[in-house]
């Protein structure tokens, strides 16, 4: 994999057509990078290859949903049974698949809850939010900074703001969308993670119905254990509803994510990513007297409309089915588990060697670090120069065949394997001896 005649010349040209049909040359703001993302080509397993024929070990995987890696063979199995026994991908109609899984994912995360599927995780967390608005009578609701949940525009307010929080705690509301401003922005509440004081403090002050937080911040901050008590005991008694954003953090974190991590059962769980065994799909998990709002049975003033036409398509519950299942049986999160270990010793092993301060984060399929060795609570503890040398290493790192986000986690799979670990190790043996010689992260 080191790449002396690294090139992505086809990239370039690929991006420089896109950018006369598509705005930015991408479907989707995160999928671009400065100056041009690379554009792909196929993938097996965990590795995948661009269009200019380099190979690179996938630790984006499609930001987290892969957990089985890509084509893995239960996936193409069901993929082939879809078609077989269906004669088709699309009902616009009810069919057996959705209760098998609906039952399936029940039984890991709320026994006595019901469950909504959608087609993204977006769709979830504006299902999820307009539930809580319907069952609360408020439209008011609390949000954490830093916290991401889609382009939901009820939710679209300091996922990366650029103001920053005054000396005594306090933080300003900012707007993350042009759109998203007058009313759509007053209804938003911005609270502070893992704060237990100032966030009491704004919800005994501001009149809000819900509040919804990643548990693990940008997938691998995690909560304070005391941070979620509170925030369950705190809605629970005060009548507002608590939702818990698992589209990064479910299944992956643990199999039944954050709620099995912390042993605290939110009112709403927002499901995605993973579930779709790599097809679109989002699902809301919640207590049956909220989920319930949305039988079409119930008088029109009465209940909360929601459809889809490709809500419940026997593919993505298919393909959903297939992963987790594999995912559950023959011991294959800790498998994954195995080699998250392992890359986590690799990369604290090799910035020791270097000399350089820094902090390993990170649960279940899921790596991260930062460049300092002061505890991060959440992501504005880390300094906008760490993050910069951070995204610098990362951006190398591509050119050795590793292929990330810069400045971004490790998504792991269980198709990682040691040798992957071992080459992953090497390639950032050799970006961090070429950028410390250079003195760059001085």
């Amino acid at each position: 994999m080191g790449k002396k005649d690294y090139s992505i010349e086809k990239s370039h040209g690929l991006f420089k057509r896109a950018e006369a049909s598509l705005p930015g040359g991408v479907n989707g703001n995160i999928k671009f990078r400065s100056p041009f993302p690379i554009f792909l080509a196929r993938a097996k397993g965990a590795h995948i290859w661009d269009v200019d024929n380099n190979e690179y070990i996938d630790y984006v995987l499609s930001y987290g949903a892969l957990i089985l890696g890509h084509s893995h063979q239960v996936v193409t199995e069901a993929l082939s049974k879809v078609v077989r026994e269906y004669g088709t991908i699309l009902f616009g109609n009810p069919n057996k698949a959705e209760i098998e899984f609906g039952e399936l994912l029940l039984g890991i995360y709320n026994k006595r809850g019901k469950i909504r599927f959608t087609n993204s995780g977006l769709e979830a967390t504006l299902l999820a939010v307009r539930l809580a608005m319907a069952y609360t009578g408020k439209r008011r609701i609390g949000k954490f900074d830093g916290h991401y949940h889609g382009a939901n525009p009820f939710l679209l307010s300091n996922y990366r703001p650029i103001n920053p929080k005054s000396q005594n705690g306090d933080i300003e509301k900012e707007s993350d969308s042009r759109e998203v401003k007058g009313d759509i922005l007053d209804n938003i509440v911005v609270l502070p993670f893992n704060n237990i004081e100032k966030t009491r403090e704004i919800l005994d002050k501001e009149d809000v119905g819900a509040v919804i937080l990643e548990p693990f911040e940008d997938g691998y901050i995690p909560a304070k254990q005391e941070f979620v008590e509170f925030l369950r005991k705190y809605t629970k008694e005060h009548g507002l509803i608590l939702i818990f954003d698992e589209v990064k953090t479910g299944f992956r974190v643990r199999i039944g994510g954050a709620v099995e991590y912390y042993s605290v059962v939110p009112d709403l769980i927002c499901l995605g990513k993973i579930i779709g065994g790599g097809s679109p799909i989002g699902a809301v998990v919640g207590n049956q007297e909220i989920m319930d709002l949305l039988d079409p049975r119930r008088e029109k003033n009465d209940a909360v409309f929601h459809s889809g036409t490709f809500n419940g398509n026997p593919l993505s519950l298919s393909l959903g089915i297939a992963t987790v299942k594999e995912l559950i049986s023959n011991n294959n999160f800790s498998k994954i588990e195995k080699v998250s270990k392992n890359l986590k010793d690799g990369i604290s092993e090799s910035l020791d060697k270097f000399g350089i301060p820094h902090r390993i984060y990170g649960e279940g399929g899921i790596v991260n670090y930062t460049l300092s060795d002061d505890e991060v609570s959440t992501y504005r503890d880390i300094t906008a120069q760490n993050m910069q040398k951070r995204k610098q290493i990362d951006a190398s790192m591509l050119r050795e065949g590793v292929y990330l986000v810069p400045g971004s986690r490790y998504s792991l799979s269980l198709a990682h394997t040691q040798s992957d670990i071992d080459t992953t190790i090497s390639s950032l043996n050799i970006v961090l001896r070429e950028i410390t010689d250079n003195n760059q992260l001085k």
